[in-house]
């Protein structure tokens, strides 16, 4: 930003060294009268020899745009003692014709706005530039500050070369808060990244001129309220996501209860219908079904009560957990009956499981010297779509042996 201030300097400098040689060598010459040159007496100014050497000097720049002048869309030339602007485009507002010209060389206009170099102080001038402070253009309505530099005739003031630079066109104030003081014959030009609170910022001084200075206000509160903003974002995002995952878990979790057997802890026959049971046997496809019968479930609850044939059933069902791995889905199908779904695993190594189950029952009472034993019957399936053909197999597998047990 203060490159491109040096670079307006230099050129509105080099501009008005120029202008100020021409005024000293003014040569008796013809001037055509083009355009864009405004007076209190129009007729005066053209017959004023510097002010004609002046004006086709300037226009002749003006036309070619040298490397030199052309960061400006419009620069000026005011010569107090003559209130006479000559500039490199037409001024509206003086255009119209509601404008007194005469007023923008008066010493109130000069001071108030430091628009002028013959009411300024030779200290200021040193460098021979100086800012004015800022105010709206007049023919823009944008805020804009004037830079300006003195035109000498014979190493007297008679004017200033300006040009306008609109400050939202200098690089950050589009995004900037913007604010000017006066201390001490200094114009402080401000610029804030975020409010026009000087609180948390960290400040950097940029001289631009000898009685300017641009002062840049970092403030951190865009960074806390980013991190705040980020904190509570991050924090919506991990309460929605535990409350989602709460959500998931009471639900596996009623999911589950419903397809649980109250008595036994064992899944009931509504796993046969889930999601999760199908899931399971897409894995792979070799499994079995066992098809189990509690033997003299009835003898017993007729003897003993039901609460021993409640016994007798949870005795039977912690059993085949015991022997059955977690791969294996125990299932209470009703009453005595039990299915077991094996998934991924042979009809020999089902037949060992189902052995250590009878040895199991034949060898542990389920009270005193009350026990069970079991029927079973097998059938090999290898989808989903094959499990009810399979419950029918296994049942006619388990009636098989059940009948060959009575007839011996």
């Amino acid at each position: 930003m203060s490159h491109t201030f040096e670079s307006n300097k230099a050129q509105v400098y080099l501009f008005s060294k120029f202008i100020s040689q021409v005024a000293d060598n003014t040569p008796k010459q013809h001037v055509q009268f083009t355009g864009n040159i405004y007076s209190s007496d129009i007729e005066k100014a053209m017959n004023n020899d510097v002010i004609k050497s002046i004006y086709d000097e300037s226009q002749k720049i003006y036309k070619h745009k040298p490397s030199w002048l052309s960061l400006f869309d419009l620069i000026y030339i005011k010569l107090h003692p003559y209130n006479t602007i000559i500039s490199s485009r037409p001024m509206h507002f003086l255009e119209q014709g509601s404008y007194d010209i005469k007023y923008l060389f008066t010493e109130e206009y000069c001071i108030k706005f430091r628009a002028c170099t013959n009411y300024i102080h030779s200290a200021d001038l040193k460098d021979d530039l100086i800012f004015s402070e800022p105010h709206i253009d007049k023919d823009t309505n944008i805020l804009t500050i004037t830079l300006i530099s003195p035109i000498y005739l014979h190493d007297k003031n008679i004017g200033d070369v300006q040009t306008d630079i609109h400050l939202s066109e200098i690089h950050m104030t589009s995004l900037a808060h913007f604010s000017y003081r006066m201390e001490n014959g200094m114009l402080y030009l401000n610029l804030h990244n975020f409010t026009e609170s000087t609180a948390f910022s960290q400040q950097m001084t940029f001289p631009i001129d000898s009685n300017a200075t641009m002062v840049i206000y970092i403030s951190y509160l865009p960074i806390v309220l980013f991190c705040l903003a980020s904190a509570f974002m991050f924090g919506s995002f991990f309460y929605l996501v535990a409350l989602y995952n709460r959500k998931k878990t009471v639900q596996s979790k009623l999911e589950r209860d419903s397809m649980t057997d109250e008595l036994t802890g064992c899944y009931n026959r509504k796993i046969l219908t889930s999601k999760q049971l199908k899931k399971r046997l897409a894995t792979s496809k070799s499994h079995v079904l066992i098809a189990l019968d509690g033997n003299k479930l009835k003898q017993i609850n007729d003897s003993y009560g039901h609460t021993m044939g409640d016994l007798a059933i949870t005795h039977i069902a912690k059993t085949l957990q015991d022997n059955f791995t977690d791969d294996d889905i125990v299932i209470r199908h009703g009453g005595d009956e039990f299915i077991v779904v094996a998934i991924n695993d042979s009809l020999l190594n089902i037949q060992r499981k189902l052995d250590k189950v009878h040895s199991a029952l034949a060898t542990t009472p389920v009270q005193d010297a009350i026990f069970v034993s079991l029927s079973a019957g097998m059938a090999a399936f290898d989808t989903y779509d094959a499990l009810n053909s399979a419950i029918h197999d296994a049942d006619m597998d388990l009636y098989r042996h059940k009948k060959r047990q009575h007839s011996e």
